[in-house]
């Protein structure tokens, strides 16, 4: 049983190694949102087509995400076993299955381009965000390297890296987004196509300069494969496949009711879309605190799982519970209090404002929900428990969540709102799945179910 004292001490080693996980996944998702500021001086319509785009290359790119996000585990776990030999193979593995997946992603993404005119959104808005989609396709194949190569230091609980890299950026994406966007320096004004050619040269930079990092530093080397010549390992491939595939599947799942709720958003009118974008951006911020933290989460459950330890697996998630719960707690109370505050920081349109209010009391509600789902997705992946959660992260989302939406949005009149609560919904319950599978995991290892 485990001692008020040692939980808090659970609480600041989670912290410790979450701190720079969470500001280098809030600096990753900070350029999507330096994107949406910028160009929503452009206009509403640019604005909408963001929202639009940016909703259908996230529900691409989670797959990829979590692909790499399997790589992890497998590493940490390694380390905790003191198989340390293992590292260089998973890297290599690793890497040949990121740049497989990029393929697939790359034809996906041209693939949705071409079906964006059919999703009844108004045609302004639909082109813009067609050109736009295909840009951001260019970008897959450099984010995929280094989230490959980010995933791979973190299960080294090596976490600094990345997060540096992912400051840099958004300094990085800001400039060359005021030189695109806007015309500057001989350059023509190329409103929501500039701010895609900005994200390009960002992830191209941020995968260069990580990839150097890493094989030049001294601490990595006793970790790092020959990638050359190349060898297709079939079966540490499936393992990490496996595992990802899963993961990726949580995230698309995830990620692509919010998409759908873009695209019913979409039915009603351009304002709304923006509303709903102003406020999925300000949600997606503080979702990057829980999420840095289920990075954590991942990394020190798959140490334990290594070391065969069922107690230290249990500390070490349900510290990350407490530690999500308080802080997303702590931005639930934000979202009410400057609400009308926000939208601002977005556009001057005051009926996109005083929508774009109202979404963000929905996003408050579901703050906690959507930091517990989060971190119980990371500590299962740390040990290896995807294909369950995946299950009922479908459930939870497409079953429950996503028709609730629709009734209370159009057959109830909530509009946009109704959308917002089926959201809420939907991760409230797959939080409670989340944290009810993590309890039996791991108050019986002989679970199998």
């Amino acid at each position: 049983m485990i001692t008020l004292r040692d939980f808090r001490q659970e609480v600041r080693i989670t912290f410790t190694l979450a701190f720079p996980l969470v500001v280098g996944q809030v600096g990753h998702i900070m350029i999507g949102v330096a994107d949406s500021v910028m160009v929503g001086y452009v206009g509403v319509i640019p604005l909408a087509a963001a929202a639009l785009a940016n909703r259908l290359f996230a529900i691409i790119m989670v797959l990829g995400m979590g692909m790499s996000f399997a790589i992890t585990p497998f590493v940490a776990q390694a380390i905790g076993a003191n198989q340390r030999e293992k590292c260089p193979e998973t890297l290599k593995q690793g890497m040949h299955v990121s740049l497989l997946t990029a393929v697939i992603l790359i034809l996906l993404t041209e693939l949705t381009a071409d079906l964006i005119p059919f999703l009844n959104s108004s045609p302004e808005v639909s082109t813009q965000a067609r050109e736009y989609l295909r840009i951001l396709g260019a970008s897959v194949v450099p984010f995929m390297i280094f989230q490959c190569f980010r995933q791979f230091s973190e299960g080294l609980s090596r976490m600094w890296p990345a997060m540096i890299l992912n400051i840099i950026a958004n300094g990085v994406n800001i400039f060359f987004n005021w030189i695109f966007i806007y015309g500057h320096f001989g350059f023509p004004a190329m409103g929501l196509n500039g701010a895609g050619y900005s994200t390009l040269i960002t992830r191209l930079m941020m995968a260069t300069a990580l990839v150097i990092y890493v094989l030049k530093t001294e601490f990595y080397k006793p970790y790092l494969p020959r990638f050359f010549p190349i060898k297709f390992d079939w079966r540490e491939m499936g393992k990490i496949f496996s595992l990802g595939l899963g993961s990726g599947l949580q995230y698309f799942f995830e990620g692509g009711v919010f998409t759908a709720a873009t695209i019913m958003i979409g039915w009603i009118n351009p304002q709304s879309m923006a509303a709903h974008q102003v406020a999925l951006n300000s949600a997606s911020v503080t979702y990057m605190f829980a999420a840095g933290i289920s990075a954590a989460a991942a990394v020190r459950v798959g140490q334990a799982k290594g070391e065969k330890s069922n107690l230290k697996m249990r500390n070490a998630g349900f510290s990350a519970f407490t530690l999500s719960a308080i802080i997303m707690s702590f931005w639930a109370v934000v979202f009410i209090l400057f609400c009308r505050i926000i939208p601002r920081f977005y556009i001057s349109d005051q009926g996109v404002i005083d929508l774009s209010a109202k979404l963000l009391i929905v996003a408050a509600l579901f703050q906690v929900s959507d930091g517990i789902q989060v971190v119980g997705v990371g500590a299962l992946r740390g040990m290896s428990d995807v294909h369950v959660p995946t299950f009922f992260s479908f459930i939870a989302y497409w079953v429950v969540g996503l028709p609730a939406g629709y009734i209370l949005a159009f057959p109830l009149k909530m509009n946009a709102a109704g959308v917002w609560f089926g959201l809420f919904i939907g991760l409230t319950v797959f939080a409670c799945f989340m944290v009810y599978r993590f309890y039996k995991k791991t108050k019986n290892t002989s679970l199998t179910v």
